[in-house]
């Protein structure tokens, strides 16, 4: 049967494309689906950041065939790759490239001992390692006017790709000399200092690739996937994406850590994703990552709010959780506690949330907040988090059982973050708080003096976004000790003041 209204393009040349340039310039047959979306991407320019677990076939199958169609491609192009160790540039590079030295296709080309492959036209491939900054810096591309349109034909059959994520600009080029690209790439990205990376950020790069295992949650290349992952095309390759390493082994693997998934070498070296060893935050970054990736239907239940309150220049927060959604509704500097009030109060009535489900985090100048609250006619709980908590046996006060428990549910992806733009501020806030133990050895939350010595700012975000969760999984709302008054608030019968605290149902 032949299918109507499709059109067919060109046939796809070995030039257009490394895949078909593996297979039939290098003979390079049976690449895995990932390895082919990394080719593609990165080709088309792309910043590519692909993060894969150990084993996976990254540099002989994406680097080694990447290198030899650009070179292919572009007769005079430049390929710098660099690694964090000479060990790897050697003895793991250099050997994907020359196993196709005799190929018939790249007659002509010059096979150097240190780790460079020369063309007849001046182009070549220098694998290099370094911790000099230096030597990676004054990597300038030029390109012809043909390779602009083609960039331009590539964007307009491409729609959904993110030109943040793209290096290429045609207006920045003249097109005076012929085609002499620069493809940057950086092997074990994990183990190469921020520092090389400034320097490669300060070149004119038309294709470039950042690939490793994955490490500790820190530096550039782990920045790829969080803070700054809508400046690249993140990838993330497990060993169940890659046929070659079987059952048997992950087995082995799972084995030696007594059959504990969580466990943060089965984490990295199978999963791919960046740990830490030991427990040290609270909300480990691989299992937050893990978590928010995993598929869920929304759904809907009785939404609660919790807003945190700034002091000083901090940021007032109102966060909203509801089924298994949370978000930050909006956060803001306000010094005048009155607008805020007046703001949360407005634009909860558009949410359809009342008094009785808002909860404000009283300490400081929370207790000021809730005055004027009250003088609105809105009767917030109170949030304590000096408090006891539910679980004294675990925790030693409230706050350190929202954190923990909250925590959870987003590290299982029972709860998941709903994000309207990209929030690296609460993500980083999110997992960089420490967790301590008490002389009781009960679980406490990192003190925020501490957290500003190491040069972090206050976890306004985490603290109502948690909050929201624990309120919403709690099931609590404010209830009447019977001192006071009980007021009528709007269309809640719930709400109910007293005289000191609200307290958890």
């Amino acid at each position: 049967m032949v299918r109507r209204g499709r059109k067919l393009g060109p046939p796809v040349r070995p030039e257009d494309s490394p895949v078909i340039f593996a297979a039939v310039v290098l003979g390079e047959t049976g690449l895995y689906k990932w390895q082919m979306k990394a080719l593609e991407r990165a080709a088309r320019g792309k910043r590519v950041a692909l993060r894969a677990a150990n084993g996976s076939g990254k540099t002989d199958k994406v680097i080694g065939i990447l290198a030899l169609w650009f070179l292919w491609r572009f007769p005079r192009g430049r390929m710098p790759i660099t690694s964090g160790s000479w060990r790897q540039v050697k003895n793991q590079l250099w050997p994907a490239l020359e196993r196709h030295r005799n190929n018939p296709s790249l007659a002509g080309w010059k096979w150097l001992k240190n780790c460079r492959v020369e063309t007849p036209e001046g182009g070549f491939i220098e694998g290099f390692s370094t911790n000099h900054a230096g030597k990676a810096e004054g990597w300038h591309g030029r390109v012809t006017d043909e390779f602009k349109d083609e960039r331009k034909e590539q964007e307009e059959e491409d729609p959904r790709s993110e030109k943040k994520a793209r290096l290429f600009d045609a207006d920045e080029f003249t097109g005076d000399d012929p085609s002499s690209p620069v493809f940057f790439v950086v092997d074990e990205a994990k183990t190469v200092p921020d520092e090389i990376f400034d320097a490669i950020e300060r070149c004119t790069l038309q294709f470039c690739i950042y690939l490793s295992s994955p490490g500790k949650p820190e530096g550039q290349f782990y920045r790829c996937f969080h803070e700054e992952k809508e400046l690249f095309c993140p990838m993330v390759v497990t060993a169940f994406d890659c046929p070659h390493i079987s059952q048997e082994r992950i087995d082995r693997i799972l084995a030696r850590v007594g059959g504990n998934e969580d466990d943060s070498y089965y984490r990295s070296v199978v999963l791919a994703e960046f740990t830490l060893e030991g427990d040290l935050y609270i909300i480990d970054p691989g299992k937050l990552e893990w978590g928010q990736r995993q598929p869920y239907e929304p759904r809907r239940g009785r939404p609660v709010a919790f807003l945190d309150i700034a002091a000083g220049g901090d940021e007032t927060v109102l966060a909203i959780c509801d089924g298994n959604e949370v978000w930050i509704e909006y956060a803001e500097r306000q010094r005048d506690t009155v607008q805020s009030v007046r703001k949360c109060i407005a634009t909860l009535k558009g949410l359809g949330i009342a008094d009785c489900d808002l909860w404000v985090d009283a300490p400081g100048m929370g207790l000021a907040v809730i005055s004027d609250f009250n003088e609105s006619g809105w009767y917030p709980n109170e949030f304590f988090g000096n408090n006891p908590p539910e679980d004294r046996d675990r925790y030693i006060n409230l706050s350190a059982e929202c954190w923990n428990d909250a925590g959870l549910e987003l590290m299982t992806g029972r709860v998941h973050i709903r994000s309207r733009l990209p929030d690296k501020k609460l993500y980083m806030q999110l997992t960089t708080r420490k967790k301590e133990y008490a002389d009781d050895s009960r679980l406490r939350n990192e003190k925020k003096d501490k957290m500003k010595a190491r040069n972090l700012s206050s976890p306004d975000r985490a603290d109502a976004l948690l909050g929201a969760i624990w309120a919403s999984f709690r099931g609590v709302s404010g209830v009447w000790t019977g001192e006071g008054n009980r007021p009528i608030v709007g269309k809640s019968q719930h709400a109910v003041k007293h005289t000191g605290k609200f307290y958890p149902i």
